[in-house]
């Protein structure tokens, strides 16, 4: 059931009302709001930041892409790791790319990797290819065998495109215009992706990668998993938006991201992406199983980079989990902030003169949400135990109102608002910040899995091998940790609410140091006292 953004509005207007009747007078909840106010400040921010690169800087550039007289590449490599996709998908998946390199292939020289676990999933491409038959003489089509999971995939594609870039027999003075999409088996591209997208690199000359708008294809468009990959992409949207006004993105997706070839077509960037790993003081040596479009971005991020995000060049993400959906958005949830804080600490270390200042904070916010959001109800339930349950009557309202107006602001980027996406938020917002607590103790023992994806056995134990020694030292000091970042946000919200009182204990030398004064102060007039009593005698 599809609600209109009036009627979401005046239903959220309706509930502070009925809370404002039946409430006490909010008497400790102003500090309390400080936090929100700067949570909804920083959106704000957000918020003119990606109209100001949507509605003026974009336009700008997009007139210069569409009127470049020469806007493609002489090289361009597709690599496309897929594993166990449904036939359907991988149909529709090389459909769209040879639909879209066909029409190129006469200017530019195509072509595409893919790198498959099974025969049978060759098989159906060799079948799915010769259903055009251009295709085998135009289009140069590779496909590889991969065992050792997703990372391995990418390394062994780029190596295989590295050795045709490099070859002294095709070199070109144009060369540093080539090429590089990187791109999932359940990723489909629209009509002009390409004219879309390519011309950007000849127009900015210093940009190393891109990534562009996302959104949800499933067979069940009705089903909560389906709403919920349609918030988030929105949210995307977004964000990106208002990072790319300073030349950079969070991440460089891997549903769909495109590289300069030149800086990725090296052992340093292909060993980063098959080998990446983090060293933390208590998990030891932690490999990135997933993650590879973390540790792309971060590359290119520490050597200064520009990168871009495209908003009028969509893929279509074809997304066949729709059932089951809190067991999968938790998996999802915990694979996500896995991924984002082993690469968080590391990305702000690179510092805000590399990064640009917004970007380098906005990092830093990025890990303060794993607090921020469950302050507000922390405040709430310390009130409503403490002082009067009405505060919880107050806080649903708030939470109705202030997530409603989100959501219209979302309408602008292109979400169409559904009865389940406010419940949706409220989730991602306390629930993915739990996830995100866990997950920080939790370093070693993260689910990389994607979809059935099965991982080496050199692989699996890894962190396990080089994690520190005395494991019972690791679980006290792992839920020592784990209570720490449950506890900071009631730490900050009693602050807040009751302020900074000091115990009796430790006011003793307060009161002594206040008894001096005071016997001082009794010397002092007994001195002075026979001074006047002889004045009065006189």
């Amino acid at each position: 059931m599809v609600l209109s953004t009036w009627g979401l509005l005046a239903l959220s207007f309706l509930g502070l009302f009925m809370a404002g009747q039946f409430a006490s007078p909010l008497e400790k909840v102003y500090l309390v709001g400080l936090i929100g106010l700067w949570r909804y400040s920083w959106q704000l921010i957000h918020l003119i930041r990606s109209k100001l690169y949507l509605k003026a800087v974009w336009p700008l550039l997009r007139q210069k892409i569409d009127a470049h007289p020469e806007p493609f590449p002489r090289r361009l490599y597709f690599l496309i790791p897929s594993y166990q996709e449904m036939p359907t998908t991988t149909e529709k998946m090389l459909h769209s790319v040879i639909r879209e390199a066909l029409p190129i292939a006469d200017q530019v020289q195509v072509t595409v990797v893919i790198s498959m676990a099974s025969e049978q999933e060759r098989a159906l491409v060799r079948g799915i290819v010769q259903q055009f038959p251009e295709a085998a003489d135009r289009l140069n089509i590779i496909l590889m065998h991969q065992q050792d999971g997703k990372r391995m995939a990418i390394g062994q594609g780029l190596r295989a495109i590295a050795r045709d870039f490099h070859d002294p027999r095709h070199w070109q003075a144009e060369d540093r215009d080539d090429l590089v999409i990187l791109m999932d088996g359940d990723s489909v591209l629209e009509p002009g992706f390409l004219r879309k997208t390519l011309p950007v690199f000849k127009i900015k000359p210093d940009l190393a990668a891109v990534t562009t708008h996302n959104e949800v294809v499933s067979p069940r468009p009705g089903s909560l998993m389906h709403q919920w990959y349609k918030l988030k992409f929105a949210q995307r949207h977004f964000l990106f938006s208002s990072h790319s006004l300073s030349d950079r993105v969070l991440t460089l997706t891997g549903r769909l991201s495109i590289y300069r070839a030149d800086n990725i077509l090296n052992e340093k960037f292909i060993g980063a992406v098959e080998s990446d790993h983090v060293d933390h003081w208590l998990f030891g040596r932690c490999p990135f199983l997933m993650g590879d479009d973390k540790s792309t971005w971060y590359t290119l991020l520490k050597q200064g980079c520009k990168m871009l995000y495209i908003p009028d060049a969509k893929v279509y993400c074809l997304e066949e989990r729709t059932s089951r959906f809190f067991k999968t958005s938790t998996s999802l949830f915990s694979r996500w902030y896995g991924n984002m804080l082993n690469n968080n600490g590391r990305a702000v270390a690179v510092g805000p003169r590399k990064l640009g200042f917004f970007i380098w904070w906005c990092l830093i916010d990025q890990k303060l949400t794993c607090w921020t959001p469950l302050i507000g109800p922390a405040s709430m339930l310390i009130l409503a135990v403490l002082v009067s349950p009405n505060y919880l009557v107050y806080y649903a309202a708030w939470v109705i109102i202030s997530r409603s107006v989100y959501l219209v602001m979302l309408t602008g980027y292109g979400l169409r608002l559904n009865l389940a996406h406010l419940p949706l938020l409220i989730y991602n917002q306390w629930y993915g910040a739990i996830l995100k607590l866990i997950t920080l103790s939790r370093r070693d023992l993260q689910s990389w899995r994607s979809k059935n994806e099965s991982v080496s056995d050199v692989s699996r134990p890894a962190a396990h091998r080089q994690s520190l020694s005395f494991p019972v030292f690791r679980e006290i000091a792992r839920y020592a940790q784990l209570l720490t970042s449950f506890s900071i946000p009631y730490v900050i919200a009693c602050l807040l609410i009751f302020g900074v009182h000091i115990p009796e204990s430790l006011q003793l030398f307060g009161k002594f140091h206040q008894a001096a004064g005071g016997r001082q102060e009794i010397r002092s007039r007994q001195a002075a006292e026979p001074v006047s009593n002889l004045g009065s005698n006189r």
